[in-house]
């Protein structure tokens, strides 16, 4: 009886240990947004940066931002949970990280904007 129930909770530590989900499945999906248009200054001129569509693939760790131009992976690390949204961190590939909010109301991710990049706001297909 002794060696069941050992075998029994180390089959559920190794089923535990091996699940690296970090939300649920609702959750997964692609995603559409568009980033409005902006300004850079570049050496003391002001350098017009034009709206552009970008498309969102998320799974369980990872994400993929596509553009017209590129795609680009990024690792999906949770940084926390509220009652309306999962509060995430996204390394991408180039090493640039970002914190993004996947709302759990109204299928919503959002790119918090870095200056002088406006916030994104993705709606799932």
């Amino acid at each position: 009886m002794k060696q069941l129930f050992l075998y029994l909770l180390l089959a559920f530590i190794f089923v535990s240990c091996g699940s690296n989900k970090v939300f649920p499945n609702r959750y997964i999906g692609n995603f559409h947004g568009v980033q409005d248009a902006f300004v850079v200054q570049i050496d003391g001129e002001n350098v017009n940066v034009p709206a552009q569509s970008f498309d969102v693939t998320l799974n369980d760790n990872h994400l993929w931002l596509k553009s017209d131009k590129q795609t680009i992976e990024g690792k999906v690390i949770l940084r926390g949970e509220t009652k309306m949204y999962y509060s995430l961190d996204v390394e991408f590939e180039n090493n640039i990280k970002e914190e993004w909010q996947l709302w759990k109301k109204g299928k919503r991710l959002i790119r918090k904007g870095i200056h002088p990049k406006p916030e994104v706001i993705f709606i799932k297909d």
